[in-house]
């Protein structure tokens, strides 16, 4: 197990690295537009809360904290944000995202009461598109295969079956298995709370760009205005960002 040094009660996307500034605060204002925006998330969720730099709430998967709310129920989604991302051991922003992710899962077993609750909660890993190459897409896949499989023996021998195996080795190698134990039936639990998500700004397909001007569209008169909005929401957000702001309906119209 990772034995990561007790985080800091926050920092800046600047002083811990591996996201990288821009990339990261445009993915935590696409999210604060839809907070403001009041969007419905898949499954009827609502977003109700973003925490960002959430280290002040004991956890390593903080660069954004989101809560959701349907009915009754609460979930949490811990994000960390990446670029140049490929699922290899060698590879430090996977390593990175990685070893948070176990960090956070591993405070929450033997019935401690962490601030990752696995039972409800997420632990995602955000990265760009270009990062979309084929290690990420088997990943994505395993994450799915863990999720939709009835037991960890039922795993495995999907494991076997679609050669999710080195993907299982690097992951097992950054959180320091023992090597006697088997990878797919040992990490089956911890994969089924990850999630990974893309996000695209720029190049030929911008993607969450275009979508942010179009939520914007309902507001202002024309797409230029629109444009202009989303740099200012971005300018905004990396203030924020770096004060760890914690932001809600109730405090919308202070922050922003």
């Amino acid at each position: 197990m990772n034995d990561l040094a007790t985080p800091p009660p926050y920092a800046s996307s600047f002083s811990t690295g591996g996201g990288g500034g821009n990339f990261e605060t445009k993915v935590q204002a696409f999210f604060l537009l839809q907070l403001i925006d009041g969007i419905a998330a898949p499954g009827h969720r609502y977003l109700a809360t973003i925490q960002l730099q959430a280290r002040s709430l004991g956890v390593h998967t903080d660069d954004i904290v989101r809560s959701y709310a349907r009915d009754d129920v609460a979930q949490r989604v811990f994000s960390e944000c990446k670029t140049g991302v490929s699922a290899i051991a060698s590879n430090k922003a996977f390593k990175d995202a990685i070893g948070s992710a176990w960090a956070d899962y591993c405070a929450c077993l033997g019935g401690a009461k962490g601030p990752f609750n696995r039972d409800t909660d997420k632990l995602e890993l955000i990265y760009d598109q270009d990062s979309a190459n084929r290690n990420m897409r088997i990943y994505k896949h395993l994450i799915g295969a863990a999720i939709n499989s009835a037991s960890a023996t039922d795993f495995a021998r999907k494991c076997t079956a679609w050669n999710f195996r080195s993907i299982l080795r690097a992951i097992a190698q950054i959180v320091e298995l023992d090597e006697t134990t088997d990878p797919a039936t040992t990490l089956w639990e911890f994969l089924r709370v990850l999630q990974c998500t893309s996000f695209q700004f720029d190049g030929d397909s911008l993607g969450h760009h275009d979508r942010a001007i179009e939520i914007l569209m309902r507001y202002v008169a024309d797409p230029a205005q629109a444009r202009i909005v989303w740099g200012a929401l971005i300018q905004r957000t990396s203030e924020l960002n770096a004060n760890g702001a914690t932001i809600d309906k109730g405090n919308l119209r202070h922050v922003l």
